[in-house]
């Protein structure tokens, strides 16, 4: 069963960790290694993960299996009632077990 908690800065390098362990592996197939290496720095540095959280509102939410980090999802608010989905990635050993509709 998963559980999903709010991010907060301090989970900065965890959220880059678990980028470099999904995004290439889902994008190696249409992304040259240069470009990976390039979205790697502009999205997931820790530094840009941090501002996008302080200083363009997104939220990130962590999904765990027991103590273990599967993925995540990045939203931002557009509007009153409504949010823009940013990011959603699971970790490829969680794909296929729902970790992704959960979050």
């Amino acid at each position: 069963m998963f559980t999903i908690r709010k991010a907060t800065t301090d989970d900065c390098a965890l959220i880059r960790k678990l980028a470099q362990q999904v995004f290439p592996v889902t994008y190696r197939d249409i992304l040259t290694s240069e470009q990976i290496d390039y979205m790697m720095e502009w999205m997931y540095s820790e530094k840009n993960i941090r501002k996008q959280m302080e200083e363009e509102g997104h939220v990130y939410l962590l999904a765990y299996e027991e103590r273990e980090a599967a993925g995540y999802v990045s939203v931002r608010p557009d509007g009153k009632d409504r949010f823009h989905l940013e990011k959603i990635y699971v970790l490829p050993y969680f794909q296929g077990a729902h970790c992704g509709s959960f979050l």
